[in-house]
């Protein structure tokens, strides 16, 4: 037999993979976005999105999360081991993957046992409010697992956020309420955005595939870049000169600017139209995972190995 170099063998390897890939029309290359911790990386039994999905999951509902835990602690987020409270030492990860867009599926939610722990991470497609309330994100709500590539919007996947917000419409949300109600407000801001779930029966059937990791940052650079586009909005300064600590990101009067200006008379004592686009912030988020030398944040991905 011929001897073949390494090098040669992973190259014709890849030109074979390629050349399949593009025989097949269906396949297609997809960017998504993934919060996580810097110990938790790739995406199988994971959920990802794209950057208006992504920016949905950290403005939407985990950047209110204090707020929320300091008048609802029993609230599931606020469990002591639940994970929410690394949120300020997560990474951002930007991966590639190949998906097959003739085996798209139902999205489904996939979790850490919130017990301290990030793993194993279950998957479910259909978990009921009642389910969730009396087991969690465990059996005997999940659903047998797909071999499908998982996708859903924002809007699909949020409905049920709209029947939260008591007392929207005369701007006067109790504060128990208020974290529901700026979550279920930014769904129609964020509607256009998407998740996804890549289960490993879906690996196994070829229905996706990760191709690469292209960025790991610090979820605070890229986070705190995104609060920032508010402070140049108008009446963004003279807000957040009111609060103690202007660029605390937990505390409640930092979190109370950033809706109010973004959300205007929407909300309570906010004022004005508000922002008419969420692009400025779609931009700031993505111009994170830039290379740093032209202004992204600095990368984390050696630390991974």
């Amino acid at each position: 037999f011929v001897k073949m170099a390494p090098v040669i063998v992973v190259v014709i390897a890849a030109m074979c993979e390629l050349a399949t890939a593009q025989v097949n029309s269906n396949f297609v290359n997809l960017t998504v976005y993934r919060l996580t911790p810097i110990n938790v990386t790739g995406v199988e039994n994971m959920d990802s999105g794209d950057i208006p999905g992504d920016l949905f999951f950290f403005v939407g509902d985990d950047f209110n999360n204090p707020y929320n835990c300091r008048r609802n602690p029993n609230f599931y987020k606020c469990a002591s081991g639940s994970g929410h409270e690394l949120l300020y030492k997560q990474t951002y990860q930007q991966m590639v993957l190949q998906v097959d867009t003739a085996n798209y599926g139902p999205y489904a939610p996939c979790n850490p046992p919130f017990n301290g722990s990030w793993g194993p991470f279950t998957c479910h497609t259909d978990c009921s409010k009642v389910c969730c309330k009396l087991y969690g994100w465990h059996s005997p709500c999940q659903t047998k697992a797909t071999e499908a590539f998982g996708i859903t919007t924002i809007a699909d996947h949020e409905k049920s956020q709209a029947l939260q917000c008591p007392g929207a419409e005369s701007r006067h949300v109790s504060p128990k309420n208020q974290a529901a109600c700026w979550k279920a407000q930014m769904v129609d801001r964020l509607k256009h955005g998407h998740y996804y779930s890549t289960q490993t029966p879906g690996l196994a059937a070829g229905s996706w595939k990760l191709l690469a990791t292209l960025r790991t940052i610090n979820a605070t650079c890229a986070n705190t870049r995104i609060i920032d586009v508010t402070r140049s909005q108008p009446g963004g300064k003279e807000c957040y000169d009111k609060c103690d600590s202007p660029h605390d990101l937990k505390s409640d009067c930092v979190i109370v600017c950033f809706y109010q200006i973004v959300l205007g008379n929407a909300t309570n004592g906010g004022s004005g139209p508000g922002m008419p686009s969420m692009q400025p912030f779609e931009d700031a988020f993505a111009n994170s995972f830039m290379d740093p030398s032209k202004g992204g944040c600095p990368e984390l991905g050696a630390k991974l190995k």
